[in-house]
């Protein structure tokens, strides 16, 4: 068992950890890694994502108890933490940021590579549905992350109302690669016929290129991002999302009879570490934007230990 934990987790934060020494030691500069993260998110993991769904034949079982269960306790999850910081009298500048550390989780970048080294030895036949689910429940999971955010995020204080939030959260949710991507993927298992073979190879092929990089970028923004003084904070909100809405998600699992597998991705989902887009997302909507790098850092640290956990709980 703890040889299959090491041999799961090594490869995803060994890489990480990597991306952090190339970008510390200048032998990869700041500005090299924002763009090969563009390249990632705009072009290998949506033909991973288009890819893995142009094979599908239909729906893969159990996907909408599984987005009915991501999408209840991260909602009850946020709200629990909204009712906690104002009850103490977090300041309220920073309760937007902190709560989307909370929910946010890395899945494109951290979750589905993790989920994948998970199931290495398993038959190809069991693996692929597994992979199926998770990238179904993908796309809505974008969504939800993106209207919460719109939420929890104080208006500027110039604004007058909500609506220029909403209206600017909504066109850019429909312009996310990843959206669009999975949306494309959906709408090719409705239709009645496959792409040739040769175009499905080819977004595979390119596919491949999306885990190791996205995981070498992280690792890089990562030292390229201030982590500031708000450490307290920072540690609580890291706790509270690698931890604490795993914890939720399992309880609100329990009703819906789930396998093995589906709690498996539905806990590498929730305890994923604080994704690294969440500090640009902070800063652009007027949140604490070392608060959100310090989150980051930390909730990756501490997943190695709760990650640890679930992969050994599966194994």
């Amino acid at each position: 068992m703890f040889a299959h934990v090491v041999s799961t987790l090594f490869p995803v934060f060994s890489v990480l950890l990597l991306g952090f020494i190339l970008v510390r030691t200048g032998f990869m500069s700041s500005s090299f890694v924002e763009e090969m993260n563009n390249l990632i998110y705009w072009v290998a993991l949506p033909a991973f994502i288009v890819g893995t769904l142009g094979r599908s034949s239909g729906m893969p079982a159990s996907v909408l108890p599984l987005v009915a269960v991501f999408a209840i306790s991260t909602v009850a999850f946020v709200i629990i933490c909204w009712a906690v910081l104002r009850i103490s009298g977090f300041p309220t500048a920073a309760r937007g940021t902190f709560l989307q550390a909370v929910y946010r989780g890395n899945l494109a970048f951290i979750g589905i590579p993790i989920l994948i080294y998970a199931l290495r030895g398993l038959p190809q036949s069991e693996i692929d549905p597994v992979t199926r689910q998770a990238v179904f429940l993908f796309a809505p999971t974008m969504v939800l992350y993106n209207l919460i955010a719109a939420v929890v995020f104080p208006l500027p204080m110039a604004a007058a109302g909500s609506f220029p939030r909403w209206r600017s959260t909504l066109k850019g949710l429909w312009r996310n690669p990843l959206l669009i991507a999975s949306l494309t993927g959906v709408g090719l298992i409705l239709l009645p016929w496959k792409l040739p073979e040769a175009a499905l190879d080819s977004l595979d092929y390119l596919g491949t290129f999306a885990a190791p990089a996205a995981v070498l970028g992280v690792g890089g923004a990562m030292a390229g991002t201030p982590l500031g003084d708000h450490w307290r904070a920072a540690l609580a909100s890291a706790l509270l999302k690698v931890a604490g809405l795993p914890l939720v998600t399992l309880l609100v699992a329990m009703p819906f009879g789930l396998g093995r597998r589906e709690l498996l991705i539905l806990l590498i989902f929730s305890t994923a570490p604080c994704a690294a887009g969440g500090y640009v997302i902070a800063r652009k909507m007027g949140g604490d934007g070392r608060l959100a790098a310090g989150a980051i850092f930390i909730s990756t640290v501490l997943s190695v230990i709760t990650l640890s956990v679930v992969i050994a709980w599966f194994g």
